[in-house]
Parts: C-alpha cells; structure tokens; sequence
C-alpha cells in the first residue's frame, strides 16, 4: 500500500475574501492564541513556580506568562494568517526580505536614542490630559489597569543587577518586538493597506490600535507616535526586519536608561522640570527630522532590501 501526503487545497483558504472576513479571522486567531497559551502558561506556571503565585506572582512568573502571552496573541496568529492568504509563512508580513543597507540600521539605531526625549515629553504632556466626567468610568479603568501594569513593572525591575536587565531586556524588548510587529505591521497594517487603498492611513490606524491595545493612557500618544514610526519605517523599506530592529532599539534603550536612573537615583527625563526638557527635545528633534528624511529617500533604492527568495 503506497502512502501518498495529504493533498493541500490548491487555493489559499483566504484567496478572494473580503478584508472584512480577512480581519475577523484574524481577530479569532488572535483571540484563540490568547486563550489557549494564556491557560497554558498558566497550568505550567503553577507546576513550575508553586500555587503561591496566584497570590503574590513573582518575576519569572510574569516572565514566564508574557513569553506565552506574547507568542500565542501575536506571532502565532500573524504567521497562521500570512500561510492562510499566502501558503507561506512570512510573505504576507514580508519578512521573507531582509534589510542588508548598514545606512538604514546605523540611521534607526541613532533615531532610537534620539526619539526618547521626543516620547519623554509626550508622556508629559500626556499626563496633564483630564478625561471629562462623563468618561469617568472609563478613566477609573484606564487608571486601574495602568496600575496593574506598572506593578508587573515594578515586580520585573525590583532585583536591580546585571543579569536581571538582561532577562527583561529579553522579555521586554526582544519578545515584544518580535510578536508585535509580526502582528500590527506585518499583517494588520498590510491587511489595513490593501482595504483602504491609502498606506498612511493604514499606517496611523494601525498605530492607534497598537497604542491602544497597551491599555496606558499616560503614554498613548507617545506609543502613538511611535507606532507610525515604525509604521513608515516598515513601509519605506518594504522588510519586517527595519521596525522590528527599531522597535526592540527602543524598549531595550528605555529599560537600560531606567536601570541607569535607579542605579544613580537621579530623576527620568519625564520627571524634570518642562524647561529642563525643552531643550533636550528641541536638539533632538533638530537632528532626527534629517535623519527620517534620509530613511524616506532611501526608500527609492532597491538595491538596499534582498529577497530571501532570490
């Protein structure tokens, strides 16, 4: 008896579909992968750290439960998407095409230092902002929630030593940057593109939506703002790999500028006067409009991205 392989559709499964069952599949992948690894990680963490963590979660705990989190809400459903239209893993998301000019990495990696005043003191002004009345259920929400995260934070940054830096560089800079992007630029900003036919308005809603699945209002604007930076920088060279590089540049510069400050005990930039930071913005915004603006002439070179196929 000759054993034959299954035979696969010759039709991708989401070939000539509209975009509006595109993004609800989407959304059902998204939400399988959340509830399926979310009760995972959390059936291993109890074998794994004990019952207590229940009660009082301990850092590898929450590391733990994000690196499931991350993989089954985001990655998982963008590379199960990408094979559902494409038949292959990282078409859709384009990351099948690697960046191979030094001048686009060199010109983020020096973006990533100069964008952290730039979202320092968007955070600030962010912080003034008073929802009205009327949504003040909604902001007791925000506010609890925001509290929540910020404990996880506390809770991760608490044992200040080297090897504990490198661990939430790990867990909060590479995981994120990696699951992230795979979901909101490679394949929800795609998916946004192709539907409304306008890049910029893909790449801003996808933004918001980035922004706002975070659940911090103190810092939406600034998650905003960059959200559309990396939007664009994906748009511009056509590879996952520039926002993905640039995303985890900006996480990891933050969380080793908040263990230099602890380490120094010296006020954040957000924590200084606005007159202190005003001219620290100012500079930096002075040098980093050229340097987007080399990153958007780039654009043009095609000789700067390579195809994996090729």
């Amino acid at each position: 008896m000759i054993n034959r392989a299954p035979i696969l559709p010759t039709k991708p499964f989401l070939e000539g579909k509209s975009h509006w069952l595109q993004l609800v599949i989407l959304l059902l992948l998204c939400l399988a992968g959340m509830l399926v690894f979310s009760a995972v990680s959390l059936v291993a963490g109890l074998g794994i750290f004990g019952q207590d963590v229940i009660q009082q979660p301990t850092a590898g705990f929450y590391r733990f439960s994000q690196l499931f989190t991350a993989v089954g809400s985001f990655l998982l459903p963008a590379i199960l998407f990408s094979f559902c239209h494409d038949r292959k893993w990282f078409t859709y998301n384009s990351a099948d095409t690697a960046v191979k000019s030094w001048k686009f990495m060199l010109y983020v990696l020096l973006l990533a230092v100069l964008l952290l005043p730039i979202t320092g003191i968007v955070v600030y002004f962010n912080q003034q902002i008073q929802l009205p009345d009327s949504l003040k259920a909604v902001s007791e929400w925000m506010r609890v929630t925001e509290e929540a995260n910020n404990h996880v934070l506390e809770v991760l940054t608490a044992d200040h030593s080297w090897h504990t830096l490198l661990l939430n560089i790990l867990v909060c800079a590479v995981l994120p940057a990696l699951c992230e992007e795979f979901f909101f630029r490679g394949t929800l900003q795609q998916l946004f593109c192709q539907w409304m036919g306008n890049a910029h308005v893909a790449i801003w809603v996808t933004a918001i939506i980035f922004s706002a699945i975070h659940f911090q209002f103190s810092g939406f604007f600034a998650r905003m703002l960059l959200g559309a930076y990396l939007g664009y920088l994906f748009y511009w060279s056509r590879s996952l790999w520039l926002p993905i590089f640039a995303h985890l540049l900006h996480n990891s510069l933050s969380l080793m500028l908040q263990f230099a400050i602890e380490g120094q005990n010296v006020a954040s930039t957000e924590e200084l006067p606005l007159n202190q930071q005003l001219p620290m913005v100012l500079v930096s915004i002075a040098l980093a409009v050229p340097l987007l603006i080399a990153v958007y002439r780039k654009r043009t070179v095609k000789d700067d991205i390579v195809s994996f196929h090729e």
